[in-house]
């Protein structure tokens, strides 16, 4: 062309909408796509309509997010033993990172402590009386929601008593006394000795007795109790005063 200069400027293949909507699903920001080495520059948020319509949107959706409800590791039931050192590590899992917290009675000696990541323990030394069945809820929580769930916390113990042993009542009035024990498995009670007329006792399964009923008239009972489980035995007197 007369008084110019001619240039020559290759043409720039263009990508098909998939590939530009696989520039948008994997970056934030800008999106570079070109031919034998060009770069074009074009603003993500002009192909959001490219991208939603993709068949790796939903790619995207399942593979590309690991954000979730909160998740509970931990097998529903701890096993430890009277004067041994209990150790469990709790954990869940979740993104955000849930937090943990604990509700319920836990094993004198025994205590929760949350950590970060989200982790925590149980941990302790049960003293000789802490025998026993123990139920808690271990809860995990993110700003996604919440999962909760049971744990039994079960103590290996020798029986121990820990009702009173001595008991007042009066006569033609209803009385009634619980004798309670601790250990596990659950001790077995038996008991021998005379029971004042009006007065029953009935024993249950689960280590624990009742005593009830009106007493006919004043005196005094004397019952001796015996409890036992594979770990051990023990024994212990119930004096049992009616007055008129």
């Amino acid at each position: 062309m007369a008084g110019g200069t001619l240039r020559y400027r290759p043409a720039v293949a263009h990508r098909p909408a998939v590939a530009l909507a696989a520039c948008v699903l994997v970056g934030t920001g800008a999106a570079s796509v070109g031919a034998a080495g060009a770069s074009q520059t074009t603003d993500s948020s002009s192909l959001s309509t490219a991208a939603a319509s993709s068949p790796l949107w939903g790619a995207r959706q399942i593979y590309g997010s690991s954000r979730g409800r909160p998740v509970i590791n931990n097998s529903p039931t701890v096993t430890g033993q009277v004067r041994t050192r209990l150790a469990v590590r709790l954990s869940a899992t979740g993104d955000p990172v849930p937090r943990l917290s604990l509700s319920g009675r836990l094993p004198a000696g025994v205590s929760f402590r949350a950590g970060g990541h989200g982790n925590a323990t149980i941990s302790g030394t049960p003293p000789e009386a802490a025998g026993g069945a123990y139920n808690v809820v271990l809860t995990a929580s993110n700003s996604l929601g919440r999962t909760s769930r049971a744990l039994l916390i079960l103590i290996d113990g020798p029986p121990e008593f820990t009702s009173r042993n001595t008991a007042s009542a009066t006569a033609g009035r209803g009385f009634t006394f619980e004798v309670t024990t601790s250990g596990w498995p659950h001790p077995a009670l038996d008991y021998t000795g005379r029971l004042m007329s009006g007065l029953t006792v009935v024993i249950s399964g689960d280590g624990d007795a009742a005593i009830s009923g009106a007493p006919a008239g004043s005196g005094r009972s004397a019952l001796m109790f015996t409890a036992t489980n594979r770990f051990g035995r023990s024994v212990q007197a119930l004096a049992i005063s009616v007055k008129n």
